[in-house]
């Protein structure tokens, strides 16, 4: 039987030992705005609003669901001035 290669042994090592470090913590932010942040990247918000108004796409135009569509921003505008 042949020896691991060099290669499998250093990544190995990386491994082990980046098994053992902890993460680095910026308290740049607190935890309440830290969430805030984290639940608009998560993309589950963008998913919602594309699925109430794509079912509104007509191929050859038309406004029947426009008005929908305004009304449904108008609801989820959230305050950006804080």
């Amino acid at each position: 039987m042949k020896p691991p290669s060099r290669a499998i042994v250093i990544a190995s090592i990386l491994l082990l030992v980046a098994g053992t470090v902890r993460s680095q913590e910026l308290p740049v932010l607190d935890a309440g705005r830290a969430q805030l942040i984290s639940q608009e990247i998560s993309g589950d918000a963008a998913f919602e609003h594309i699925r109430f108004m794509t079912q509104f796409h007509r191929p050859r135009g038309g406004a029947d669901g426009l008005w929908r569509v305004a009304e449904y921003v108008a609801e989820n505008r959230k305050d950006t001035s804080a």
